[in-house]
């Protein structure tokens, strides 16, 4: 190990051959080659004690990224000579890869800050919202940590891909350009000093504590619409992208990131006092979902619209092939969305418990196709949009 043609994204500390029949320890070697083309530093060769049909050789220093040849050659014990080679690659996560990965936890965290506030805030009884404020403050309070740490870290990653990858990283000077001569950087300013602040919400009394929650949060989320391809343009064209992706991502926020403390009371609070609570919220919910679902669409419409001019039917472009994947997975949200509302929903009025259960298996579901949109967008958000 590693396997002949492995690619491997964590450099092996040792190597293991396993022959088909023992070797002779004194007459058995191994020679690493680096990308370089110089022999890497190896250290003792030894046989398991159990098994000597296995080498093992340690790898002396870590390896670097790149493609490595392995020579060996052995004497078995019956005295039959054989020799082989083999080659592994070591690549590491790429700058642009953990990008992805940030953008999509970044992305979550903002939507669900927004999302959590919105439920508890706008739709969910008084008594409900009052009993439940343990759990809200130790989500917010999560979350926020979650979004100054992404949001940094984006920060960071974005100095990688400006600069020499991953050396630029925390180079301060690196950092500082980006922040003092880019439309990022300048936006990213506000969107850490918004992180700090909604650190401190959870601490808030009641009533100042949820006001500041949703304005924070609207505002930490719809600033997301202020980077990307929503920038791209200049003048009022480029000022009425960007207001629409803010107004998409506010929608999108409201929906998906409500869901999780909806399925939490669906499914926590079943048969419990507060379950007359749970389907107000429920039924609020489902209203005010028709308007973000249908915003949702709407925008999402004319994004595509001022980016590609087109409908993304071109699969053998990564952008369109993955934002038509997004597509019909957000068809299918609002199809499990539409069930969910005019099917379930009315039937709650007739005390049948199975629809409780209805609804949170069609809640999860929606939530996980959600999760993959996310992702979907924060991978090709990182693409050409052609």
């Amino acid at each position: 190990m590693p396997a002949d043609k492995a690619v491997v994204t964590t450099a092996p500390t040792v190597l293991t051959l396993k022959f088909s029949e023992g070797v002779t320890l004194k007459f058995t070697g191994v020679e690493v080659t680096g990308p370089d083309k110089k022999a890497v530093s190896l250290g003792a060769e030894s046989l398991d004690p159990r098994d000597d049909t296995l080498l093992t050789v340690p790898l002396a220093g870590g390896l670097g990224a790149g493609s490595y040849s392995v020579a060996w050659h052995a004497l078995s014990t019956d005295g039959h000579k054989s020799s082989g080679t083999f080659a592994f690659t070591v690549k590491y996560p790429s700058v642009a890869d953990v990008l992805i990965i940030c953008r999509f936890v970044q992305f979550g965290a903002a939507m669900l800050l927004f999302g959590i506030s919105s439920f508890f805030g706008l739709l969910v009884p008084r008594g409900l919202r009052d009993a439940m404020q343990t759990q809200q403050r130790r989500s917010i309070l999560a979350l926020s940590v979650i979004g100054l740490v992404t949001a940094v870290a984006w920060l960071c990653l974005e100095a990688g891909l400006a600069g020499d990858g991953w050396a630029d990283t925390l180079n301060p000077g690196t950092l500082a350009a980006i922040l003092a001569d880019t439309n990022f950087g300048q936006v990213w300013v506000g969107r850490l000093v918004l992180g700090v602040l909604l650190l401190g919400v959870p601490f808030l009394p009641g009533r100042s504590a949820r006001l500041a929650l949703i304005l924070l949060s609207l505002l930490f989320l719809a600033s997301l619409g202020l980077v990307g391809h929503a920038a791209m343009q200049e003048g009022l064209t480029g000022w009425a992208h960007r207001a629409n992706q803010m107004l998409h991502l506010l929608a999108a926020g409201f929906w998906l990131g409500a869901l999780p403390p909806l399925l939490y009371c669906l499914t926590r609070l079943r048969a419990t006092a507060w379950m007359a609570d749970v389907e107000d919220a429920l039924k609020r919910f489902s209203g005010l979902g028709h308007v973000a679902v249908a915003i949702v669409v709407l925008t999402g419409v004319i994004n595509i619209g001022l980016i590609l001019h087109q409908w993304p039917i071109d699969l053998g472009s990564p952008y369109q092939a993955l934002m038509a994947i997004k597509l019909g997975l957000v068809g299918l949200m609002i199809l499990i969305a539409l069930g969910n509302r005019y099917i379930l929903v009315p039937m709650l009025d007739a005390a049948q418990p199975e629809m409780l259960r209805g609804l949170a298996i069609g809640t999860g579901t929606e939530l996980l196709l959600g999760a993959a949109v996310i992702g979907l967008v924060s991978a090709f958000a990182t693409f050409d949009p052609v």
